[in-house]
């Protein structure tokens, strides 16, 4: 009678019943292996694979403004050249155009800062965006004296207002003024930056104080049916060399290119990690795939004289491979199954951690549910085919008489899983030193000297809505007096402000000119600029090297004043006291008079070197986005309360944002770094454990199959601690060659790194001599465990029963 698929699945259940143990070990080393490259797949899932919420995502552009001389990129645009490009458009539909900005929402409990996208009327159009409630914004609602309206974020709906369905005409106040709620938007649109979204409102396009050099627009566009985006970044660019024209001391430099939508919505940076993490889990995957087949293997040992004793009866060689490979398939799916379970907790772990809500739409989902099964399914024909072929080649006769060639079948078994075991140890040592790489580079990071003290610092931050604060008179008179008053705080040493902080906000780079010296068409030298008032550099002790700081007040064009960094003054002068006087002028602006000069500091972590710098008086440059910083005389946590109250006596509807401490809030800066090195410190010590135990199995069973010998060399007189040195130089061996081929694969593999985590370097040779040490420590003891439990077996017992 035929024996049928069914019958094979019936016999590979009832033989893994019988070796609970040998089951178990399979279906979690694999049901690790599997949840880790679940996990990284619902990441690339969610990023590549989910189509964009647009109706027409292949006509779907950004435009974008880029100036060589500026190292800018895919930077932003201005209000009227955005109405130029609009003006002049015939290869696109729509172009549309937003900017981010902080709003206070009024609540129950008092003011609430909030992310508001200001978006013309026709954003929604552009990408073919409908909302879950409501509508969208209707035309003509982005002009001057149109009735204010908000949509609002899936997210904040659900949050804020608890997802009340009947929310659509309710009035909510932002920056002081009555807005009518007229829509709420699906969570689909939550992807990447635009999850941090909480309320959409109309940007007005008849904003006259909106000066042609302030880039701060995003402008996506639907480039027309037939056309293509080629066709419309010619048209884009011809537009931008028509306006530099026009106006060249703004437009000079500058031009614009349209990038696919898609496209955009990724960095080259996520690509690296992505690849990465990938390579990473196909590594742990291959080291889970090779301990299995080890054991595997060694099952398959055992049953020899049973495979015989059936061929020798005349079972066809199917016959034997077809249950092995039933039992490998139950055992895939059931890891299948754990790994699942397993990836489920893993995401909520990182959701816990990670604090982004684009984890939120991270899911497991049909697509992600198909991988695990390909995976599972994939997996047995990785580790379960070459044990079940070597089983139906057996030599029946040998095995059956125990001849010479029976044991050297056994000894090419037991050189294959030697080649699997040492597999592992270099794929996890590889993994190793790169966990090792990514946890150096995050710890580097945080011990960067940035040239200034951040200790004792609180910040807080505000935006103040043009509502309210219709002109720099304004802005600057709240800037003074807040600053005035969180100065007289009880614990406060020193208060300062700034439009921009380093370390923590973007830099502002234009190009700086000497008085008196010949201007060339790139520029002498690039400087990062910063607005500050009295006080800043106090508050972040600052060594002052020549001059002096700013005045108390320091408004008005004839008094225009600057302060240099040290770098810029060195690279220019020669020395910080030879640019004391000098004239200088940032981006065609007006000339200043160098009066200080001060040491350099690091805008960015990820700076080689401190960038020259250029600051200017706040009082001068009214922001209305600023950055309130406190220097406590003890811990400046302490002080977030009494300044937020101090905010709210001065202007009781202005909303701050969560004022923390300045090393607080760089930790939650460097949030892509630690998600890197810990997902890299997660794979790594699974390849670790999974190759130890590997290492532990394949010695564990070589001292089984020796064990007559072990009783043998102690009946004659061995001491156990020669019998140990024997056993342990082959766990020894097989380390060492293991280690070799693990740094040789890990070099490349640091060296590709270097561009996905800042500061990763494949130097060191400490680093390196560590992680080979923690890994021959590791190896060593994977194989003494199973050594010292055959030396406490009486010699006796063991001549007794030799084994094979």
């Amino acid at each position: 009678m035929a024996r049928t698929w069914p019958d094979d699945l019936r016999s590979a259940v009832r033989a893994l019943a019988r070796a609970p143990r040998f089951a178990a070990a399979v279906v979690v080393t694999l049901a690790v292996a599997i949840a880790a490259s679940t996990v990284i797949f619902s990441f690339v899932e969610e990023l590549v694979l989910e189509p964009l919420p647009l109706a027409h995502p292949e006509r779907v552009v950004l435009a974008y403004s880029e100036n060589a001389g500026l190292d800018v990129w895919r930077g932003a645009t201005s209000l009227p050249d955005y109405l130029d490009w609009r003006a002049r458009a015939t290869r696109f539909e729509e172009l549309a155009a937003g900017h981010l900005q902080r709003s206070s929402l009024e609540t129950a409990s008092g003011p609430l800062s909030v992310l508001a996208q200001r978006a013309t009327a026709n954003l929604f159009a552009a990408w073919g965006l409908r909302p879950a409630l409501g509508r969208t914004f209707a035309p003509g609602e982005d002009r001057a004296g149109a009735p204010p309206v908000v949509v609002l974020g899936d997210g904040f709906w659900r949050r804020q207002l608890g997802g009340d369905r009947q929310v659509l005409g309710r009035v909510l106040r932002l920056d002081g003024r009555p807005h009518t709620v007229v829509g709420v938007l699906g969570p689909e649109i939550e992807i990447g930056s635009m999850a941090w979204i909480d309320v959409w409102t109309p940007l007005l396009l008849d904003d006259t104080g909106w000066p042609r050099g302030r880039r701060t627009l995003q402008v996506t566009g639907l480039v027309a049916a037939g056309t293509s985006v080629a066709a419309a970044d010619a048209e884009l660019r011809e537009s931008s060399r028509q306006l530099a024209a026009a106006h060249p001391e703004t437009n000079a430099g500058w031009q614009a290119r349209a990038l696919p939508f898609a496209e955009a919505m990724t960095i080259p940076e996520t690509w690296l990690v992505l690849g990465l993490a990938s390579l990473a889990v196909a590594l742990v995957l291959a080291v889970a795939c090779a301990n299995v087949a080890g054991l595997m293997l060694a099952r398959g040992l055992d049953r020899r004289r049973e495979v015989a004793v059936r061929l020798a009866l005349g079972a066809a060689r199917g016959r034997i491979v077809r249950p092995l490979l039933a039992q490998a398939a139950l055992l895939g799916l059931a890891g299948g199954a754990a790994g699942l379970l397993l990836a489920a907790l893993g995401l909520d772990l990182v959701r816990a951690v990670a604090f982004h809500p684009f984890f939120d739409q991270v899911t497991i989902d049909g697509r992600v549910l198909g991988f695990v099964l390909a995976l599972a399914l994939a997996a047995p024909l990785l580790f379960g085919v070459g044990p079940a072929l070597a089983a139906s080649r057996l030599a029946v006769r040998d095995v059956l008489q125990g001849a010479a060639t029976g044991a050297v079948a056994g000894a090419g078994s037991q050189r294959t899983r030697a080649v699997l075991v040492v597999t592992q140890l270099a794929l996890a040592l590889a993994l190793l030193v790169a966990c090792s790489l990514t946890v150096h580079a995050a710890i580097a990071l945080r011990r960067v000297d940035a040239g200034f003290d951040t200790a004792r610092t609180l910040v807080l931050r505000a935006d103040l809505p043009e509502t309210r604060y219709p002109d720099s008179a304004a802005v600057a008179r709240f800037q003074e007096r807040l600053l005035a008053a969180l100065a007289e705080l009880p614990g406060v040493r020193h208060a300062a402000a700034s439009d921009r902080l380093p370390l923590l906000d973007g830099e502002r780079l234009a190009p700086l000119a000497i008085r008196g010296r010949q201007e060339r068409s790139d520029g002498d030298l690039f400087a990062a600029a910063a607005a500050v008032s009295q006080g800043y550099f106090e508050v972040f002790a600052i060594e002052l090297l020549a001059g002096r700081g700013f005045p108390p007040s320091g408004g008005g064009e004839a008094g225009a004043v600057a302060l240099l960094s040290e770098s810029a003054a060195r690279r220019s002068w020669g020395s910080p006291a030879a640019a004391l006087g000098a004239g200088v002028r940032l981006d065609r602006g007006p000339w200043r008079e160098v009066i200080g000069v001060v040491r350099d500091v690091r805008r960015s972590l990820r700076e080689s070197a401190p960038r020259p710098s250029l600051y200017l008086p706040l009082a001068q440059h009214p922001e209305r986005r600023l950055a309130f910083v406190l220097r406590a005389e003890g811990p400046p946590e302490a002080l977030a309360a009494a300044a937020r109250e101090m905010v709210r006596r001065i202007d009781a509807e202005l909303a701050v944002e969560h004022p923390r401490s300045f090393d607080q809030a760089l930790f939650d800066s460097l949030e892509q770094d630690r998600l890197v090195a810990g997902f890299f410190t997660a794979f790594a010590l699974v390849a670790l454990l999974l190759a130890a135990t590997g290492l532990y199995g394949l010695m564990a069973y070589s001292v089984g199959r020796r064990r007559g010998e072990i009783g043998v060399r102690m009946a004659l007189g061995a001491r156990p601690r020669d019998v140990l040195a024997l056993v342990l130089g082959e766990g020894a061996r097989l380390a060492a060659l293991g280690i070799a081929l693990g740094i040789a694969a890990a070099w490349p593999l640091a060296r590709a790194m270097r561009g996905a985590v800042h500061g990763v370097e494949p130097s060191g040779p400490a680093l390196w001599g560590g992680v080979a040490a923690l890994f021959a420590a590791t190896a060593l003891l994977a194989s003494y465990l199973p050594t010292r439990r055959a030396l406490r077996v009486d010699p006796a017992e063991a001549l007794r029963a030799p084994g094979e």
